[in-house]
């Protein structure tokens, strides 16, 4: 009879969905959203450790072991360490655990071995084709995945038409690289620490992709050689005058030149040419404030602009800059509140991307003829951009290959990626109920296939294709 009154409970209990219902609530937050995957890196969890007090010592008290009271003394704090120590840094994944493993770089170096002679050539797609294969975009489970532990502050694919590599740079100096379709038990997902502070810029060298630039607010330059395994200095600025680095930009296309700025009272960028003598780096101030982007023209190589918490977007000329004094730029695109973010159009260079804290997307066009250049302004897009202190300000992004088309984070709800025409009319959101509840700030289209990835503030990476 017993057994029997369970077997009738168990039937009267699953006529009630009540064990369905208690799946459901484990997999869906209260407002109806699916629960974040764990993909990635994990989040170890830290017994708490029992404080036990005791009496304060003599020391403490400032008294001597014989019963005299000593006098304070002023000790200098302990500065935290600003950036690594000078030299290669193996590129050694610090995520994957040493459990009996002859070497923890095994899985990482097969990775990189798949973009060894994988076509990295890009095709030239049309307009009306790509706006047709953002309505087959979607984003699914496996396709999203903790790659860094902080807030994501850049992103760049690898441009292999044939293998899938993300990189992003977070808050606090972390480089992650994720290998998408990894089927290894960390899902893909490598980590590791170049630098200690934020890593606002990423590049993969276009004459060489096995070269992955990066900058930080700690004043180094690196480049990860994915040959080697070993991340190299490149460039770094005197630790002595607490200047960070906020941006960089290729001059040539195998890395050897690079255009930095670099940021203390006032605004600078420094020419880096790894050909010659570190101790010959020319820097030239240009602005007033801090400096956030800047964009070196695809076609006029000496051409570049800035983009300035002084409210402007400058052009510069390189072959006019003088290292001593303010230099004066060739042209200004004036905004009512800072400028976080203006690039140049990826092919022609004819027209400049902008976006501001006055809540507008600009596009301007970039005019020269003979001597002289300058903008005219084509567009004047509202948009929300009020992130707050806890998101990384939007930074709207031209397509690599069509320069009517550009992607910009969103602050509405439902979370989205918009995707925007010249125009100024929305062509596509990207959005998942499921597996996209946050604010990608960070987005960056794949430089050969119709792929768009975003980055959050929680260190995920969300991947449409």
């Amino acid at each position: 009879m017993r057994q029997r009154n369970i077997e009738e409970n168990k039937k009267f209990f699953a006529s009630l969905e009540i064990f369905q219902t208690k799946k459901d609530m484990l997999m869906f937050t209260p407002n109806g959203t699916k629960k974040s995957t764990t993909r990635g890196l994990k989040s170890e969890k830290k017994k708490a450790e029992q404080i036990v007090l005791r009496p304060r010592s003599l020391r403490l008290q400032n008294i001597s072991p014989s019963g005299e009271y000593m006098p304070v003394e002023m000790v200098e704090p302990e500065k935290r360490q600003t950036r690594k120590l000078a030299g290669p840094i193996p590129m050694v994944p610090t995520n994957i655990k040493n459990e009996g493993k002859e070497n923890l770089t095994t899985g990482f170096s097969d990775c990189v071995q798949c973009l060894h002679n994988r076509s990295t050539e890009t095709h030239s797609p049309r307009h009306n084709k790509f706006v047709e294969a953002l309505k087959n975009l979607k984003l699914t489970e496996e396709k999203v995945a903790k790659v860094v532990p902080n807030r994501i502050c850049s992103v760049i694919a690898h441009p292999s038409s044939s293998k899938l590599l993300v990189g992003v740079g977070d808050k606090w100096g972390h480089v992650g690289l994720w290998d998408v379709d990894s089927k290894e038990d960390n899902d893909g997902v490598y980590l590791f620490e170049p630098h200690c502070k934020q890593v606002p810029s990423l590049k993969f060298a276009p004459a060489n992709s096995e070269k992955l630039f990066t900058c930080s607010y700690d004043g180094t330059v690196k480049c990860g050689d994915l040959n080697n395994m070993v991340f190299n200095d490149i460039y770094s600025t005197d630790p002595e005058e607490d200047l960070w680095i906020s941006y960089m930009d290729l001059l040539s296309p195998d890395g050897s030149q690079l255009l930095v700025s670099q940021n203390r009272k006032n605004a600078y960028v420094a020419l880096v040419d790894q050909r010659k003598s570190s101790s010959s780096v020319p820097s030239y101030m240009l602005h007033d404030r801090k400096i956030k982007t800047l964009s070196i023209h695809p076609q006029k190589r000496n051409h570049f602009i800035t983009a300035s918490n002084d409210r402007t977007v400058a052009l510069w000329d390189l072959r006019m800059l003088k290292e001593q004094g303010t230099n004066k730029p060739l042209e200004v695109i004036r905004h009512t509140r800072a400028v976080s973010s203006a690039f140049f159009s990826p092919i022609t260079g004819r027209k400049v991307l902008s976006t501001s804290f006055d809540d507008h997307i600009r596009i301007a066009e970039f005019n020269e003829s003979g001597s002289t250049a300058g903008f005219e302004l084509k567009l004047k897009l509202r948009h929300n951009n009020q992130t707050g202190r806890w998101v990384s300000n939007f930074r709207a992004q031209w397509h690599p290959q069509l320069e009517d088309i550009f992607v910009v984070g969103c602050m509405d709800r439902p979370r989205r990626i918009e995707i925007y025409s010249t125009d100024g009319n929305v062509l596509h959101n990207c959005m998942d109920d499921e597996y996209l509840a946050s604010i990608c700030s960070i987005n960056e289209f794949h430089p050969s296939r119709d792929i768009l990835i975003g980055g959050n503030s929680s260190g995920r990476v969300h991947v449409f294709m």
